[in-house]
């Protein structure tokens, strides 16, 4: 009775700790190459104004090494509420857009403690964390057009829904995602 999209779907829902594992080491990797490599890597031929510029990221490795632990403890609250809520029942979109914005809340928290290192003015600060707001409403709309779709009585579906009834000719809201596709008995929580 499933096909392929509701196993594609459930599939991705079960992949989320290995792809955070992943981007856990793509920043830790990440602090390493800045830290290590990036150094040495610097041609010698390169004028002062740009060896500088590269170097930047070099000497903001302390800075990285803060935005990385505040982002692993905003993982925290994200793992509780995945595993003793609903959101393992979520889009696997909606996990992404939520680690990203996790990503981008932890650097303004670390900028906003090394303001005075880093030389940042109340002004601009209030004028980027308005600007971060309008990115952050702006990208949870695209991901909600994207991953919603409007029908054509103008009622919001999932897509992967959408494709699941028609693909499977089951009547509308006849699926419940908390279903395992195989047994349809409730999901039991490990």
């Amino acid at each position: 009775m499933m096909n392929v999209v509701t196993d594609f779907a459930v599939f991705m829902n079960k992949t989320i700790y290995p792809l955070v594992f992943l981007g856990h080491t793509f920043l830790i990797g990440q602090i390493l190459y800045y830290k290590y490599i990036l150094p040495s890597t610097i041609p010698s031929t390169y004028r002062q104004h740009f060896r500088d510029k590269i170097m930047r990221f070099h000497w903001w490795v302390p800075k990285y090494i803060w935005v990385y632990c505040v982002y692993a403890l905003f993982n925290i609250p994200f793992f509780i509420w995945y595993e003793y809520s609903y959101g393992r029942f979520w889009y696997f979109s909606h996990f992404l857009y939520i680690h990203y914005h996790m990503y981008g809340i932890a650097c303004l928290v670390v900028a906003f403690i090394h303001h005075k290192e880093l030389n940042i003015t109340p002004e601009f600060m209030i004028k980027y964390t308005l600007y971060y707001i309008i990115h952050m409403l702006w990208s949870g709309w695209v991901l909600f057009a994207c991953v919603n779709g409007c029908d054509e009585e103008f009622l919001w579906q999932g897509w992967m829904e959408e494709d699941l009834y028609r693909f499977n000719n089951l009547p509308p809201d006849s699926f419940d995602w908390r279903l395992d596709p195989v047994t349809l008995q409730p999901v039991k929580k490990p």
